[in-house]
């Protein structure tokens, strides 16, 4: 069990440094478009938050330390923090519906 931990922490791992790699191609692809970020959003709202339940999961299953627990469910905290921030930071829009200097401000 322990070993299949490792493993799926190492899958989430994986999962956050291509993150990295989505947000950049998002950003860098010419002309940009709403599915210019499509990698980056399936991989952070669907592939990272399966993940960490699992490692979640496994780690319960394998008597980690509560320590280590805890810190498996930091990621899926985060993942909701973020979504609350893009959502608060969506409200601030003014009547045509373009960003405000608050909303940019939240967003950033």
């Amino acid at each position: 069990m322990r070993k299949t931990l490792v493993v799926v922490s190492l899958l989430l791992l994986v999962a956050f440094a291509l993150q990295f790699v989505f947000a950049a191609v998002g950003a860098f692809t010419k002309p940009a478009d709403d599915g210019a970020y499509s990698l980056h959003s399936i991989n952070g709202m669907a592939v990272i938050p399966v993940l960490t339940l699992l490692t979640i999961l496994l780690a319960v299953l394998a008597k980690a330390p509560g320590r280590l627990i805890g810190l498996a469910v930091l990621p899926l905290g985060l993942v909701v923090l973020q979504a609350l921030l893009a959502m608060f930071a969506n409200a601030f829009t003014d009547a045509a519906g373009a960003s405000t200097p608050v909303g940019l401000t939240i967003a950033g």
